[in-house]
């Protein structure tokens, strides 16, 4: 048996390393977030171009541009490969630290995925600008970066003291009915992220003007005389405000209006979490705060869309839609971890300093 001192050294080496672990992880996800607010603002102002070359910032080292000239848009572009930067670094420095400080195989895993999509999402956005925004990896992009904030929210949580305090005890019934309407809510906030990024990138964000009605009318028929009553307004508004809105198609509304309709169903289906977690309040409150945060949120992001078609698509407004759904996404994902059974795989790998393992 170990002398108590070497016990005691060893115990507190292991709190300290999932103090650092926690600590790497939690700023990883808060980055991530900031960093989709920053990628909002460089489309909200169409800067993704304002810097055109990639990996270089106008043939110098990305690092070493001059304060000095990042002016107008190019502010908005520079400074989000300069903090996408940053989170590529943080991710790796986890991933590393991961491996020499913890003994679990599916947390390994878990932290080389985060290095992957991190270094893939990378790829995309220079391609993104070598090719010249094309609307795929466009899409592609702000997808994935949606992706990996699900995995860096799932480290976090994995490192958390919440998951330290739970017990290995299968979830109970409520638990369960509340895991998998949190599942089924982060699916359809993927979704309509995902119907979000397309509209956003055909260019579609104001393909239906008006708020609550369509095109005109509260009915949308989706025909000719739709479209015309959408393009006439389009053109007005770029006589009275100097702002090129060049006529849209149907596709464009289409894609439109699955965005605004898919956010009843995203809507209903963050109700009945709520209505689930509240049934099983006294067996988890985290759920709880949880369920209605996300709530919350979904009804601030509801009327931030709102906003975004009556203000005619006004950059910080639209910038602030893209990261509540973001923020949204998140919550809802981690409802679904708070209430799912802790029944992970056990398998261990050697590492140099065993006693530091985090349970």
């Amino acid at each position: 048996m170990e002398p108590n001192g070497n016990r005691s050294g060893a115990s507190s080496s292991g709190r300290a390393g999932l103090l650092a672990s926690r600590a790497m992880a939690h700023t990883l996800w808060a980055l991530t977030l900031v960093l989709i607010f920053m990628g909002a603002l460089v489309k909200s102002h169409e800067a993704g171009l304002s810097v055109p070359d990639w990996p270089t910032t106008y043939g110098q080292n990305m690092f070493l541009f001059p304060p000095s000239e990042w002016r107008a848009n190019v502010f908005y572009e520079h400074t989000h490969r300069l903090v996408a930067s940053l989170v590529g670094f943080l991710t790796l420095a986890l991933c590393g630290w991961t491996m020499l400080r913890d003994g679990r195989a599916w947390v390994w895993g878990c932290a080389e995925l985060a290095v992957v999509l991190v270094l893939l999402q990378g790829a995309l956005g220079g391609l993104t600008v070598i090719f010249l925004l094309p609307a795929s990896l466009s899409v592609a992009h702000g997808v994935l970066a949606q992706t990996f904030l699900l995995v860096t929210i799932f480290l976090a949580y994995v490192f958390s003291a919440e998951r330290g305090r739970r017990s290995d005890a299968a979830a109970d019934g409520h638990a369960s009915a509340v895991a998998r309407w949190a599942i089924l809510l982060t699916g359809a906030v993927w979704v309509q992220l995902v119907l979000g990024a397309v509209m956003r990138h055909t260019e579609s964000g104001l393909a239906i003007p008006d708020f609550p009605t369509m095109g005109g009318r509260w009915i949308p028929t989706f025909d000719a005389t739709m479209l015309a009553w959408i393009n006439d307004w389009r053109l007005t508004r770029t006589f009275e405000t100097g702002i090129n809105l060049p006529d849209v198609t149907v596709g464009q509304v289409l894609i439109h209006a699955a965005h605004r309709c898919f956010a009843l169903a995203v809507l209903g289906v963050g109700i009945g979490l709520a209505h689930s977690a509240w049934r099983g309040r006294t067996s988890n409150s985290s759920t709880v705060r949880t369920a209605f945060g996300a709530l919350l949120l979904l009804s601030i992001q509801i009327a931030l869309g709102a906003a975004t078609v009556l203000s005619a698509k006004q950059p910080l407004v639209t910038s602030l839609h893209v990261v509540v759904g973001a923020a949204l996404l998140g919550l809802s994902w981690l409802c679904a971890l708070q209430a799912l059974p802790l029944q992970f795989a056990r398998t261990k790998r050697a590492t140099p300093d065993a006693a530091t393992r985090v349970t």
